[in-house]
């Protein structure tokens, strides 16, 4: 079980003593109105430091915590004002859950929560036990309190209080926009759901940041123009390319080596003319080529000639050949005698090296992936990668073909014509929410 999970499980849960009360050596003797103080204090706090650090998970909790401590009066009502130890076994639960949460929640800064992990919060409710009254309104939860970026179609908000059922109104504002009975839709007596255009939102859409976005809701018996219970507090907008990536790849190319190597001599036999000769011609000559081993480059400048005689010269100039393997000097012969023209050269090997240079997936925006899938297209002669991603609340990942793939995250590479692509899967842990 997750730090987090275990978290959710004791607000759930509580600590009982054997007598039926609630058993906190931190809260005893306190008065109720003071550890709601403190609780608040060190809630705000933690927002605080969250928001300064970019901890956007622990921020959300904080405010959601929040959410539940200004249900105190609904949960305490007359007996805000008694110390701890003179309340039901339900306000103890609720003081103690919230107040060792507030407690729990700051040692988390600068920890980071997992993304996934988060969502546990979300499936529990502080006070669901608690029956509803007729007279007292309560806000137990709200889902869809982080949005996540769409291009189409509606947000969808979800509000569970005894003040949103069908004998009630309820008037949005989100973002300095009202929304009445024509978006809403009553789930069940104590549910009603919200749909936000996505236009309507556009705005608030940030590419690498959080984004806070003003939300509150009034709640009124049907045809009474009294507000029964209010809500204000913010929605969390996350951005629409929550991660940042470096992508190394590592890929195998060719080189050649420092040292030079001489070839063998290239030979060329000439016949004599039987005569000695004056002038160009008649002459007897030809090309003398030396050519290099398989895999090796002719270091232009190093040819040597030998042989030959007085009576014969080299025409000056080299070419080159068969992909700089062979090189040729001419060599004319006036000699009555046979007569052998000798050529070589040095050359470099060649060598295989270990390239490393950055790639990327073909859909990124400065640096930056969204959630859903991504490809990068490698070298032919790739051999491993090595993929770092930082996500929008700090969490880093760094994955190469041999390491365990985080949850949310799954990487895989595939052929793709004469090379390779690799690709990136990035789960949203919030869809559906």
């Amino acid at each position: 079980m997750t730090r987090l999970a275990v978290l959710a499980f004791a607000l759930l849960a509580g600590s009982c003593s054997s007598t039926g009360g609630v058993e906190s050596v931190a809260l005893s003797g306190l008065a109720a109105k003071e550890i709601i103080k403190d609780i608040d204090e060190s809630l705000k706090t933690s927002i605080g430091q969250a928001i300064t650090g970019g901890d956007y998970l622990v921020e959300k909790a904080g405010r959601q915590g929040d959410m539940l401590l200004q249900s105190a009066d609904y949960v305490l009502g007359k007996n805000i004002d008694k110390a701890f130890d003179k309340l039901n076994y339900t306000q103890q639960k609720f003081l103690v859950a919230l107040h060792d949460f507030s407690q729990d929640l700051d040692s988390f800064q600068g920890g980071l929560l997992r993304l996934e992990d988060f969502l546990v919060l979300d499936a529990y409710s502080l006070i669901g036990e608690i029956p509803f009254k007729k007279t007292t309104y309560v806000l137990r939860e709200i889902e869809g309190y982080a949005l996540i970026p769409r291009d189409e179609g509606t947000y969808s908000l979800n509000l569970v209080s005894n003040a949103v059922g069908p004998e009630f109104s309820a008037e949005f504002t989100i973002g300095g926009r009202v929304y009445g009975a024509n978006r809403q839709l009553s789930v069940g007596a104590h549910e009603r759901s919200l749909e936000i255009p996505v236009a309507d939102l556009a705005e608030h859409v940030s590419n690498s940041e959080v984004v806070r976005i003003p939300f509150s809701v009034a709640c009124r018996k049907s045809g009474k123009e009294k507000v029964v219970y209010s809500y204000d507090g913010v929605l969390l907008m996350l951005p629409r390319s929550p991660y940042q990536y470096t992508l190394t790849e590592h890929w195998k190319g060719s080189g050649w080596s420092d040292k030079l190597t001489w070839s063998a001599w290239g030979e060329a036999h000439f016949a004599g003319l039987g005569k000695g000769v004056e002038g160009e011609d008649p002459h007897n000559g030809g090309d003398v080529t030396a050519t290099v081993p398989a895999g090796g480059k002719i270091e232009r400048g190093t040819e040597q000639t030998g042989g030959g005689s007085p009576y014969g010269r080299w025409e000056p100039g080299y070419t080159y050949s068969n992909g700089e393997r062979s090189v040729s000097r001419h060599y004319k012969n006036w000699y009555e005698h046979n007569n052998v023209a000798r050529l070589r050269v040095q050359y470099r090997t060649s060598t295989v090296t270990t390239e490393v240079t950055e790639a990327e997936f073909v859909d990124s925006v400065e640096g930056r992936l969204s959630f859903g899938v991504h490809t990068a297209v490698l070298h032919d002669t790739y051999t491993t990668y090595t993929l770092k991603l930082m996500a929008f609340n700090g969490e880093e990942h760094t994955i190469t073909p041999s390491t365990d793939k985080p949850g949310p995250i799954r990487v895989a590479t595939e052929e793709a014509g004469a090379g390779k692509r690799l690709v990136l899967q990035i789960s949203n842990p919030f869809s559906g929410r």
